[in-house]
C-alpha cells in the first residue's frame, strides 16, 4: 500500500515537472532587430571628432513576456562585419580596418548565454546586460548598459558602450605619417527595434 502511494507520488511529480518545464519553453520568444536599427561608433583625434556607422549587423534575443512587471533576456546574439564600418572617408575605413585587423579577424560578436531580468515601469526598463565581447579576436566580459521600452509586443533598446582600443590590442590609427592620431577611447551607440520572429 504505501508502495503504491510512493509510485503515484512520484509519477504526479514527474507529470508536474514535465509540464513546469513544457511552460517555462514556451514563455520564451525569439526577436530580431529590425532595419529601423542603427549602430555607430564615435571617437576623436588631435584634429577632429569622427563618426563610423555599421551598415549591417544581426541581433537576436529570446525574450519572456510572462508578464508585465519584468522582461527577461535570454541568448543574446550580436554579430558584425568589420568591412561593413563605413565613414565620410575612404582613407578612415581602410585605417579602420587595418586597426581591427578585418583580414585576420573579420567579424564582431558580442553574445550572452544567462538570462538578465530587469524590471519594468511604466512600458520602460533600464539595467546592464552581462556577455562576451569579441574584437579583433581579443575576447572580454563585459557589461553593457541599456534603456528600452515595451509595448504592443514592440521591444526597442538602446545605449553607449564604451570601448578603449588598447584592451582590445588595437593600435589607434594615425594619419598623415603620425601627425593626426585617433584617441584611444571611443563610443559604441546602438539603438534596435526588434520584431517578433
Amino acid at each position: 500500500m504505501v508502495k503504491m502511494k510512493y509510485i503515484k507520488w512520484f509519477t504526479a511529480l514527474a507529470i508536474l515537472l514535465i509540464i513546469s518545464y513544457q511552460v517555462n519553453g514556451q514563455t520564451f520568444t525569439k526577436y530580431a532587430a529590425n532595419d529601423s536599427s542603427e549602430v555607430f561608433i564615435s571617437g576623436t583625434s588631435t584634429l577632429h571628432n569622427w563618426k563610423e556607422n555599421l551598415e549591417k549587423f544581426t541581433v537576436t534575443v529570446l525574450v519572456e513576456e510572462s508578464n508585465t512587471r519584468d522582461i527577461v533576456f535570454k541568448n543574446i546574439r550580436f554579430s558584425a562585419l568589420v568591412r561593413d564600418l563605413k565613414s565620410e572617408a575612404t582613407l578612415m575605413d581602410t585605417k579602420t580596418f587595418n586597426a581591427l585587423k578585418k583580414d585576420k579577424y573579420p567579424t564582431i560578436t558580442f553574445s550572452s548565454e544567462g538570462e538578465t531580468k530587469l524590471q519594468v515601469v511604466e512600458n520602460t526598463f533600464v539595467g546592464k546586460v552581462g556577455g562576451t565581447l569579441i574584437i579583433a579576436g581579443e575576447k572580454k566580459q563585459v557589461l553593457v548598459g541599456i534603456k528600452g521600452t515595451i509595448e504592443d509586443g514592440k521591444i526597442s533598446v538602446s545605449g553607449v558602450y564604451p570601448v578603449s582600443m588598447s584592451e582590445y590590442d588595437i593600435k589607434a590609427p594615425k594619419f598623415l605619417f603620425g601627425t593626426i592620431k585617433a584617441g584611444n577611447d571611443v563610443k559604441v551607440h546602438f539603438s534596435f527595434q526588434f520584431n517578433k520572429l
